[in-house]
C-alpha cells in the first residue's frame, strides 16, 4: 500500500519543502495553545459548548 501512496500527486496542502516541514502546522498549534495557557489568568475552565477542551 505504501507504493500506491508514493503514487499520488503532492498534497497541495503539504509543505513539500524540507524547511518547512520543521515546523509542522500541528506544532505551531501546540505550542500557541501552550503560550495561551500560559498567558490566561489561572481559573476553573468555563463549561460553555464555546468554550470545550478539545472541540474542533
Amino acid at each position: 500500500m505504501e507504493h500506491r501512496f508514493t503514487s499520488l500527486p503532492p498534497d497541495p496542502f503539504m509543505c513539500s519543502s524540507d524547511e518547512k516541514q520543521s515546523r509542522s502546522p500541528l506544532a505551531l498549534y501546540s505550542e500557541y495553545q501552550r503560550m495561551d495557557i500560559e498567558l490566561r489568568p489561572p481559573h476553573a475552565m468555563p463549561t460553555s459548548p464555546l468554550a470545550r477542551p478539545g472541540g474542533g
